[in-house]
């Protein structure tokens, strides 16, 4: 995790974005990342991915019941 950054920002409310001329969205952040990467570990990765393909698949199942 040697590219892991932690980027946070002073003021509470407003997210990050990447693009550094639009101030009405957020916070300008290079890394694009909103907190600390550095406590990413695999298994919180895939667990991430493995929770969003099991709700988009049950939305999916929810379309095809209709």
């Amino acid at each position: 995790m040697k590219k892991a950054v932690k980027d946070y920002h002073p003021l509470e409310g407003r997210g990050l974005t990447r693009d550094p001329m639009n101030k009405d969205v957020g916070f300008y952040s290079a890394s694009g990342v909103y907190g600390d990467a550095s406590l990413a570990t695999v298994e919180k990765g895939r667990n991430v991915v493995e929770d969003r393909i099991r709700y988009i698949v049950d939305e999916l199942r929810g379309f095809i019941l209709e």
